[in-house]
């Protein structure tokens, strides 16, 4: 039981980060598509 529930807990874990880091890549994208950065 122990082992499913830390299982769990990093997979919570693991979707949070992934969130967190596929805004901060749509943020950078936006940001250099506004400065004409993206060809």
């Amino acid at each position: 039981m122990k082992v499913t529930h830390i299982q769990r807990v990093a997979v919570e874990i693991e979707v949070i980060v992934a969130r967190e880091f596929a805004q901060d890549i749509m943020i950078q994208m936006i940001l250099a598509y506004k400065h004409g950065r993206i060809t």
